[in-house]
């Protein structure tokens, strides 16, 4: 579904990014591992369009997409939750979750992605008439991916969704995001979590200083040696 082959981005000057290359296919989870400053962000957002590479390509659903804006790949099946639950905060939970159809001019459509939204996420229903404002941080999480869901994507990217919550909040999130992937799309998680995401994830890269330093099955990267030293503290 997704094929990212030397991929070379940065701001100005300084290059953040070098040489990544990654897959995700249908109806699969993987996880992009690594430290702060290792590049995970910039590179979920190279592939949603919302910075431009420098050099390498991008392909989703066998065509090329890099370079091109972010409203048209959301129309064409991907979705970013970007770091920190962004969402509205002045407006209810329902218009938020609206905002994140607007894409959708079938009203049955838009209606079919809402049930399958409440669904998922039953505190959102139950709050639906609050403030975003109101909502606790594990709430807002789920709007915001809720709000990415909306759009009816095929690829969902969701960027560190367990900062900042309670080591029980983090294993709900998860297994919302396992029902994600059950209910037929593909999730790429960037989240510093390793330990909880390698539990749900089918695969995994390891980034450093802007690379792809490792990659494997959640598996082999739960027993190797520098990932239990370096991020599961073993």
């Amino acid at each position: 579904m997704l094929r990212v082959e030397n991929l070379c981005a940065g701001y100005g000057p300084t290059r953040v990014l070098w040489d990544v290359g990654l897959a995700v296919e249908e109806h699969e989870t993987v996880i992009i591992a690594g430290s702060n400053g290792a590049g995970k962000s910039t590179l979920l957002k190279c592939i949603a369009g919302v910075m431009e590479p420098q050099a390498g390509a991008i392909t989703f659903k066998e065509q090329r997409i890099e370079g091109r804006p972010a409203y048209d790949l959301v129309a064409r099946g991907l979705s970013l939750i970007p770091e920190g639950g962004r969402v509205f905060p002045h407006m209810s939970v329902a218009d938020n979750l609206q905002m994140g159809a607007h894409l959708l001019r079938d009203r049955a459509a838009r209606q079919a992605a809402l049930d399958s939204v409440y669904h998922l996420f039953a505190d959102l229903y139950e709050k639906r008439n609050q403030y975003a404002r109101t909502l606790s941080g594990g709430q807002r999480q789920m709007l915001a991916i809720g709000i990415g869901l909306m759009s009816r994507p095929a690829l969902l990217m969701v960027d560190e969704p367990s900062s900042g919550l309670s080591p029980l909040l983090v294993g709900y999130l998860m297994d919302m995001l396992t029902k994600v992937t059950d209910s037929g799309l593909s999730v790429l998680l960037v989240e510093q979590n390793i330990r909880s995401a390698l539990e749900i994830a089918d695969r995994g890269y390891v980034m450093e200083n802007g690379r792809i330093i490792m990659e494997g099955t959640s598996s082999a990267l739960k027993e190797n040696d520098f990932v239990r030293e370096a991020y599961l503290g073993l």
